[in-house]
């Protein structure tokens, strides 16, 4: 009877280690997602490597201050009304390409959640809408001497899309150049080199108001 007895004590105590050790790997697996505002469920691919640094605070501070005095812009319009009180924390995600070409292009990330774009200390909203920046870079897309910020993301709740936009920094209007629902098409790769922009490995470019890439169907619109 004692012998019954300590077995099953022991395995209780061995089953209460397991348990306990597997609570730590949930809350690991827990706290790195909620920590990293780059991490999503496509980032398996290949195709997604944030070429930002998620733990960047440089200007956050005066960002901050802006957003609240100043507002932001979303659709040609002034907002005044984000709530700053529930802001849990400002991440600076600007590429070291960007910043090192220009200090006057930065890209905020609020509470994991929202994104805003500043161009010399006025803030412009730049969500994707549930989703993420993954890939962020300048290029002079229509050649009128500025360039323009390009953006490779995903979006959707639910239904997840990648897509490239452009956010034209001389009528700072965003201009979408592709958007694939990744459950019905397969995803595209995307790289800046030199000032040339390639999706799939072929050259994206702009002409006659369009864009162009020899792995479009057809031009993107």
């Amino acid at each position: 009877m004692k012998k019954l007895i300590a077995f099953i004590l022991s395995m209780t105590f061995m089953l209460a280690l397991a348990g306990c050790s597997s609570d730590r790997r949930t809350e690991a697996s827990t706290s790195n997602e909620t920590n990293n505002p780059s991490k999503n469920t496509q980032s398996e691919t290949g195709y997604f490597i944030p070429d930002y640094d998620t733990t960047n605070n440089l200007h956050c501070d005066e960002f901050l201050k802006i957003l609240k005095s100043d507002g932001y812009i979303s659709g040609g319009e002034k907002d005044y009304n984000y709530n700053t009180d529930n802001i849990t924390r400002i991440v600076n995600i600007t590429p070291k390409s960007i910043s090192d070409e220009t200090s006057d292009i930065e890209v905020f990330c609020v509470s994991d959640a929202h994104c805003f774009l500043m161009v010399n200390h006025t803030i412009y909203r730049y969500d994707t809408f549930g989703g993420y920046h993954h890939q962020l870079c300048l290029w002079d897309y229509d050649s009128n001497g500025t360039k323009d910020l390009v953006s490779y993301n995903t979006s959707g709740s639910g239904l997840s899309y990648m897509s490239v936009d452009i956010f034209d920094l001389t009528s700072f209007e965003q201009i979408q150049v592709i958007s694939r629902m990744i459950l019905n098409e397969p995803g595209f790769s995307f790289e800046c080199k030199n000032g040339v922009i390639y999706i799939d490995g072929e050259e994206l470019t702009y002409s006659n108001r369009s864009f162009h890439c020899n792995s479009f169907n057809k031009d993107a619109q």
